[in-house]
């Protein structure tokens, strides 16, 4: 599983009902919905014991409704500062 399909199956935990791209529509997007895409390059650090550092930058955005698309952008942020904080399996060593 990629890292933006585990990025999705959390979305789709915690906002069951919005629509989750992951790649550009060429008619646009039926709102509202999120957007998932990578957000610039992967870095790399080596740690001690075989540990590394991996920075994989990804942006999620989020596309409100038409009607009071500034409350619902302020629901979904809370929503998602309180929801989509890890995603679980995954980065573990084995």
């Amino acid at each position: 599983m990629t890292i933006i399909e585990r990025i999705a199956d959390e979305l789709a935990r915690i906002s069951p009902n919005t629509t989750i791209y992951t790649e550009n529509q060429p008619n646009g997007f039926d709102e509202p919905c999120f957007f998932i895409g990578r957000a610039g390059n992967t870095t790399l650090k080596p740690e001690l014991f075989d540990y590394e550092v991996r920075k994989m930058p990804f942006q999620v955005v989020y596309f409100p409704p038409e009607k009071n698309a500034n409350e619902s952008l302020d629901e979904m942020e809370a929503l998602l500062m309180d929801n989509l904080t890890v995603l679980p399996d995954f980065a573990k060593k084995s």
